[in-house]
């Protein structure tokens, strides 16, 4: 897994682990797995009877998948990864998979990587279930029917909702099928009698228990283009890439005054406040925007103009100046703190924002 917000631009402090099922067919397929830095290996035991050729020791079945939990030891994750927050709430999980349609990139002399995902943004979560799926109505819809679909947005069931006399909702639950589902991706859909869609919502529905750490999973599907590349011999990558997010810098700067007649020439002005230069243009961000707060005329904010990628090490050289002299300009601090990814403010949809708070004297 690679990240941009990363000096390295591989991601760090992510693990992964197989969801029973997962670990069961890793155990009948003869496959090792093995945490690495920045993801997981799975290396298939090969077996001879001519000691020249070598085969796979268990081939493994077309159609097959593979399914591990993403776990994070940073709380902050999603904040400085590009992705639509609310979209991850309630629980909401990252689900990373391959299809027929992966793009795969070829490096010789025999590698190839399934391109899972290409640093877009994350726009959508799933939800994680059990097998034996249970579907809450969403009443306020008044659906007719729920409808789940499979990975390849097949129809797997069709329930009627039932209703009493007044043609009014019974149950606010409903067990769609009778057996258990294969672990694996769904997305229920509360249609109304027409089949119209009125909401869609996708699940990972498994057995296994997902921790509190746990961030989203990782799907390995054994498909026919993975299966060729097994054929030739090839070494498989599967890899999904994200990108650092971008917000808007905020710098809230308290001016604090001396009251003493001797010290007051000494108070800074925060009108005459500026970021690196009289234009507020700070190398490699851009310009910010000064803004003299209503009723504390004390406190100037400066916000970036354009949104800012969040990076592992701090951007330097951001420096509060004061320009009552300029062009000659008096440096007051040197180095700003960067914004703190765990201070995400909400900005209007689709923007965030952080702001940074100091008083000077």
């Amino acid at each position: 897994m690679l990240h941009s917000y990363f000096d390295s631009g591989m991601a760090k402090d992510i693990g992964f682990k197989p969801t029973l099922q997962c670990a069961s067919l890793l155990k009948d397929y003869r496959l090792n797995f093995k945490n690495t830095s920045n993801g997981f290996l799975l290396i298939a035991e090969q077996i001879t009877n001519d000691g020249v050729n070598w085969v796979q020791a268990a081939p493994i079945d077309v159609g097959q998948s593979f399914n591990f939990f993403a776990f994070s030891s940073r709380s902050d994750l999603l904040n400085i990864t590009d992705a639509n927050l609310s979209n991850f709430s309630a629980g909401r999980k990252f689900f990373f998979g391959n299809n027929a349609a992966t793009p795969t990139t070829a490096t010789p002399p025999a590698r190839l990587s399934f391109d899972i995902w290409n640093g877009a943004t994350l726009t959508s979560g799933v939800s994680l279930g059990s097998t034996n799926f249970v579907a809450a109505v969403n009443k306020s819809l008044n659906p007719f029917w729920l409808v789940m679909l499979d990975a390849n947005a097949n129809i797997i069931s069709k329930t009627f909702i039932a209703r009493n006399s007044a043609n009014e909702i019974i149950y606010d639950k409903v067990l769609l099928t009778e057996q258990p589902l294969p672990e694996d991706i769904y997305t229920l859909q509360q249609t109304d009698a027409l089949g119209n869609v009125l909401s869609s919502e996708s699940f990972f529905l498994t057995d296994s228990a997902a921790d509190v750490s746990t961030i989203g999973i990782f799907q390995i599907r054994y498909n026919a283009a993975v299966d060729a590349a097994v054929t030739a011999g090839d070494e498989i990558h599967f890899t999904a890439k994200l990108a650092a997010r971008k917000i808007k810098w905020v710098y809230r700067i308290e001016v604090d005054q001396y009251s003493l007649p001797t010290e007051i020439p000494n108070n800074y002005n925060p009108a005459m406040l500026c970021l690196n230069s009289v234009t507020n243009t700070v190398p490699v961000l851009g310009p910010f925007t000064p803004n003299i707060l209503p009723g504390t005329p004390t406190v100037v904010s400066f916000e970036s103009n354009s949104a800012i990628a969040l990076k592992e090490s701090p951007y330097i050289g951001v420096s509060l100046q004061d320009k009552t002299n300029a062009p000659a300009l008096n440096t007051i601090i040197n180095n700003l703190p960067n914004p703190s990814p765990q201070l995400l403010g909400d900005a209007g949809p689709g923007n965030y924002k952080a702001e940074v708070s100091l008083k000077i004297k």
